[in-house]
């Protein structure tokens, strides 16, 4: 049976603040809106905190919770509140960094007549970050999903993107990638053609003055 493949062109654009607590423990906030369509539909948006804790020099583990508002065709919109788990494995020899996350979610959608409610998903993330020039490097990753369907994890969908960080002053950091990712195992398969466009900065801790001990 043919197949329908559907394809849209976005732009994902957020902000994100960290912060880091202790040398183990981390704080974050992000807010992203994301367009579909041909640039002109509304797709969602969401806020999202969380924090991860640093088991060792490579191994990390990371909760997060987002509070997302969707178009599902106008007039249908509802409401996801997901959480996010991650188990992130990372090395790092010079210039280079490579990175392995494993990352189970659960979202409560607002039930409805179609009895949509529960979802959950298992995803799979690698990727390579590798300096190019002074405090610009490249970030290429891939992602595979597999979603809960009737009982049953199948793989959903795969995702790719290439970006460039550049690295500004105060802790700031400046992205702008490319993303496609595409369903898979589905009638009509939809396939995105994303602009990624973000914006990050730290927010640093105040140091503590050195109290003076001189008699």
């Amino acid at each position: 049976m043919a197949r329908a493949q559907y394809t849209e062109y976005g732009t994902w654009t957020g902000v994100k603040a960290s912060y880091e607590a202790t040398k183990r423990l981390d704080f974050s906030a992000e807010v992203e809106t994301r367009i579909g369509g041909e640039f002109n539909r509304y797709n969602q948006a969401f806020l999202q905190v969380g924090g991860a804790y640093r088991i060792n020099e490579n191994l990390k583990a990371a909760v997060d919770y987002r509070f997302a508002h969707r178009n599902q065709g106008f007039p249908d919109f509802d409401f996801r509140n997901r959480v996010n788990t991650d188990l992130i494995f990372r090395i790092k020899p010079e210039k280079t960094r490579y990175d392995l996350r494993l990352r189970y979610t659960a979202a409560r959608r607002n039930i409805d007549e179609r009895g949509t409610g529960f979802a959950e998903a298992l995803r799979m993330k690698a990727g390579v970050e590798r300096k190019i020039i002074k405090r610009t490097s490249l970030d290429i990753s891939g992602e595979l999903f597999w979603r809960e369907r009737r009982g049953e994890y199948n793989w959903s969908d795969w995702r790719f993107t290439a970006a460039v960080n550049r690295n500004l002053k105060k802790g700031r950091t400046l992205t702008v990638g490319y993303r496609v990712q595409r369903e898979v195992n589905r009638r009509d398969p939809l396939l995105e053609h994303v602009l990624v466009l973000g914006y990050g900065f730290e927010v640093f801790r105040k140091k503590k003055k050195q109290e003076d001990t001189a008699p």
